[in-house]
């Protein structure tokens, strides 16, 4: 919006178009000239409208620009729907007042006059026809922004699904890797002669060694990562790792608890007693 005199001249040196429109007077019947005007512009760029300004940019000014400026916010407000929104100032340009009516660029499909949609088309205004309300209605923004949410909520159940189903994985290869720990070290005759701490360390290192258990963390990282991509689009996928994770810590923590008692009984089945 001009707020100086220099900022107006320079809108009027321009000329009219797409987004600015001269008009010298203003009359009672000129309201449906103005509310057409204003529709358009709101469902097109934006643009000014300058009351007291000829075709030829010479300055006529606008008696009682003040008077004028209400009688048109109320035409607006009467006659346009939806209202846009729409600013106005009076400026004194060479000694006459200009009112500059400023027409925000309109965030609905389009602006009626009497339920008729107005675009820009060059320095005119237009009623829409048909094809130019669909085609508005395939290239809005709005149109747009719901293909892409559309596209991108795909994209997240994609991925809360994959997560989901390597967190199930995991999960399996935990309930896979608790029981036959053990039983693998069973027939390992050297195990027979290690005192309790050996055959206890033995077991540990041979199953943070193994590639079971090595396999088993690299999936889990790859479903933490996974699930954090997912949670950052909306989904609670890390807790589920995050307890999974605990119950890696716990069989870990159980290897460190194994008893003498259970240390026997492998022995005891190593060496036949």
């Amino acid at each position: 919006m001009p707020t100086t005199p220099e900022q107006a001249e320079q809108l009027i040196a321009q000329g009219e178009g797409l987004t600015v429109e001269f008009k010298r007077e203003l009359s009672a019947k000129d309201a449906v000239g103005i509310c057409k005007e204003v529709a358009a512009f709101a469902t097109s760029n934006g643009g000014h409208i300058l009351l007291g300004v000829g075709d030829n940019k010479d300055i006529y000014g606008l008696p009682d620009a003040k008077i004028i400026s209400e009688k048109i916010d109320n035409w607006i407000t009467t006659h346009i729907d939806p209202k846009p929104v729409v600013d106005s100032n009076i400026l004194s340009i060479s000694g006459k007042d200009v009112l500059i009516i400023q027409v925000a660029n309109g965030t609905a499909l389009y602006y009626m006059y009497k339920d008729i949609p107005y675009n820009r088309v060059g320095s005119k205004s237009h009623p829409m026809t048909p094809g130019d309300i669909e085609y508005i209605k395939q290239n809005s923004h709005t149109a747009k922004l719901i293909v892409s949410l559309k596209d991108e909520t795909e994209l997240v159940k994609s991925i809360a699904a994959e997560a989901q189903a390597m967190a199930a994985k995991a999960q399996s290869m935990v309930a896979a890797v608790q029981d036959p720990i053990a039983s693998a070290f069973i027939g390992q005759g050297e195990l027979a002669t290690k005192n309790y701490k050996e055959v206890k360390n033995a077991i540990i290192n041979e199953f943070i060694a193994s590639a079971e258990f090595q396999n088993l963390k690299l999936d889990l990282a790859i479903c933490k990562s996974t699930a954090a991509v997912a949670f950052s689009q909306g989904t609670m996928l890390e807790s589920k790792l995050d307890a999974l994770n605990v119950q890696l810590n716990n069989l870990a923590s159980a290897l460190n608890q194994t008893s003498t008692h259970d240390i026997h009984l492998i022995r005891n089945d190593l060496t036949g007693n």
